[in-house]
């Protein structure tokens, strides 16, 4: 909430997890204006949606604060959820705070009989679903585009540590992040190609595709890969990868590598000096890493 000690996803959860328990009175206006007038000015964006829990029975009698205070400003979404003596929602008081009866756009208002009901999946994605609704690629298929020829290397972890199971998996994953290069509009016919690489410990490192634009090739090739099931040296990894740009990179082309990895390496030493390497070599180097590493 625009708050100069929460910068990262972990910080927000930390302070959530801090929140301690008031156990006062029901003032829901009160609290709405106050989130108006204290927080809401903080963000530099106008896109912003207010979601307010709350059991639905705001103390009326003594705070005559509007219960539709953030419908100028923010769309909101109230979801009343019962009280600990188990009476439900006032419907009424929710549509007010979702801005039912205001010359705005109308929110979103639900009801929930226990709080155990927030946590369930499909009412998560309902929820996240009408807050995003109005963004541009709900399912990330943004269109790609390229505007100069570019090398990119998919190098695939294949180590005893990411497992058989989830090795396949991430063969999927792959399939679809080559079929997305390959088919974005790009200077020339073969302008984009894509190389593919598996790597597991020292000296285990097989390039599967080499620099190729027919997706078909690329795909069948994919799907052919064996789980290697041995170590794990990054370090090493990158340098195969390093040398392979130097053997057969396209004059004038950019030099990515998108290195899949569940966080684990046998050779931390060397890893610095191969990630140097590369970089002075001109690839450009995403980490996309699954898991934690242990302790």
């Amino acid at each position: 909430m625009g708050d100069p000690n929460i910068n990262t996803i972990g910080q927000l959860k930390e302070a959530i997890k801090n929140l301690g328990w008031i156990a006062g009175g029901t003032w829901t206006g009160e609290a709405l204006a106050f989130t108006k007038d204290n927080l809401l000015k903080r963000f530099a964006s106008d896109k912003r949606v207010a979601l307010v829990l709350t059991d639905g029975h705001s103390d009326i009698l003594r705070d005559k604060t509007p219960l539709d205070v953030l419908c100028k400003v923010a769309p909101v979404v109230s979801l009343g959820v019962g009280d600990i003596f188990q009476s439900p929602a006032n419907p009424d008081q929710l549509g007010e705070i979702a801005c039912g009866g205001a010359p705005t756009t109308k929110g979103l208002s639900l009801q929930r009989t226990s709080y155990t009901e927030l946590l369930e999946d499909g009412f998560l994605q309902n929820v996240t679903a009408h807050i995003c609704k109005e963004k541009k690629c709900p399912d990330y298929t943004c269109a790609i585009k390229f505007e100069a020829p570019a090398d990119i290397t998919l190098l695939v972890d294949s180590s005893t540590s990411v497992g058989s199971r989830n090795f396949e998996m991430s063969k999927g994953f792959v399939r679809r992040v080559a079929q997305r290069f390959l088919n974005a509009e790009s200077p020339g016919f073969d302008s984009v190609r894509l190389s593919v690489v598996q790597y597991s410990g020292q000296n285990e490192q097989q390039v599967e595709v080499q620099f190729l634009s027919n997706y078909t090739e690329v795909v069948s090739a994919i799907d052919k890969m064996k789980f290697i099931n041995g170590g794990t040296d990054v370090g090493a990894a990158l340098r195969a990868v390093t040398d392979l740009y130097r053997e057969d990179a396209a004059a004038g082309a950019s030099k990515k590598v998108l290195l899949f990895s569940d966080g684990n390496t046998q050779a931390e030493d060397s890893l610095l000096k191969a990630v140097q390497d590369a970089l002075a070599a001109g690839i450009e180097i995403t980490v996309l890493s699954v898991g934690s590493r242990p302790p």
